[in-house]
């Protein structure tokens, strides 16, 4: 009997080598394996209710940098792999928060500013950002808003979940978040393939 990690956030089983839930991508590195049981799904209930975590991921020169909820860009934040050598980008250059459903950025007085489809934004005031928004860190960065994962509840019917975890056991699918950009990638990769950095 294969053994699983259960997040702890969502309850979901991820194949005991996983670094991250394949669910909620909560980190789950420290959780102790356990041996596989299948689940019987309960008749009287249809629905669960998962709630996962918020992140933007930014797009830049086809690069793809995901960041959390209260994460920062800049050269020695997320995309550091990507910007460690662009001088214009500050060190902690702008962050990311959620109120709800809606992403916000805030310029941490950087050295260039932010500007959101080319207008500058204050200094320490949250401004919104939407899918599709071009968020200027210099004039050699501009980063495209590809998604916004708000994390709000979604349903789940409980067969489809059933069916989904318990064919977990057969994945050899084995992956890592590279430390330096966020994105999760194969086990085996010297190299990041989305910032070009030791993922480790």
């Amino acid at each position: 009997m294969e053994k699983v990690k259960i997040c702890p956030a969502c309850g979901h089983k991820n194949p005991y080598t996983n670094l991250n839930c394949e669910q909620c991508d909560t980190d789950i590195t420290s959780i102790e394996p356990i041996e596989d049981k299948p689940i019987e799904p309960d008749p009287s209930l249809d629905k669960t209710i998962v709630e996962a975590k918020k992140y933007v991921i930014f797009n830049f020169n086809n690069f793809q940098i995901k960041v959390y909820d209260k994460e920062i860009i800049g050269r020695h934040s997320k995309g550091a792999g990507i910007f460690q050598n662009i001088l214009e980008v500050s060190r902690r250059h702008a962050e990311i928060t959620f109120e709800g459903s809606d992403a916000y950025i805030t310029d941490l007085n950087s050295t260039n500013g932010v500007f959101i489809n080319g207008r500058k934004i204050h200094p320490g005031v949250p401004e919104k950002i939407s899918e599709g928004s071009e968020i200027r860190l210099c004039s050699k960065v501009t980063l495209k808003v590809e998604k916004i994962f708000s994390g709000t509840f979604e349903q789940y019917d409980i067969s489809e979940e059933y069916e989904k975890d318990n064919s977990i056991s057969n994945s050899n699918k084995q992956i890592k978040t590279c430390k330096n950009c966020g994105m999760v990638i194969d086990l085996n990769e010297k190299i990041c393939p989305y910032c070009l950095e030791n993922p480790d």
